[in-house]
């Protein structure tokens, strides 16, 4: 029970370093500087980030936070899937659906977590001119073929214990 808890750590991990990753990505906003004001008809107009480089991006902080082995990108078309796994998720959420009070708020909190980091993820994109869709899938970490979580730009598509 103790498991789910450190995975709900790291995902709550996992969204301050999105967050601070955030605060690094530069947007059109920030074509200013406090030293030299721009007058409005000067503003240099940045390029819209490509989905390269906002994959680059994510997956740096992915492999720092779940390691090398516990996680992989891919693109369905205009939408950006992230599919994460955490030893014990899937034990974690059995006692959860079970009713286990500890494993359930556990869980909440990754539900949680998820759907934010997703907000936060298709916010940013949005902000950089990429109009893409932000799916994070919670695996089995038993087996990566099953779903435990699927969130879709910070709302549950699925949630194997609810």
């Amino acid at each position: 029970m103790k498991k789910i808890s450190k995975i709900a750590l790291i995902v709550l991990a996992t969204i301050v370093g999105l967050f601070i990753l955030i605060m690094l990505i530069p947007t059109n906003d920030d074509t200013e500087t406090k030293d030299s004001p721009v007058k409005e008809e000067s503003v240099v107009e940045t390029q819209p980030m490509s989905k390269e480089e906002y994959a680059n991006i994510i997956e740096q902080v992915l492999a720092k936070t779940y390691g090398e082995n516990n996680y992989y990108t891919k693109w369905n078309n205009n939408t950006y899937i992230i599919n994460v796994w955490v030893k014990g998720t899937a034990a974690g959420s059995v006692y959860a659906k079970l009713g286990n009070e500890e494993c359930l708020n556990s869980w909440t909190k990754i539900v949680d977590a998820t759907c934010s980091t997703s907000t936060i993820l298709k916010e940013t994109a949005l902000t950089n001119g990429l109009n893409i869709d932000v799916q994070i899938n919670v695996l089995n970490d038993t087996n990566l073929d099953k779903v435990l979580l699927t969130v879709l730009n910070g709302e549950v598509l699925y949630d194997v214990v609810n």
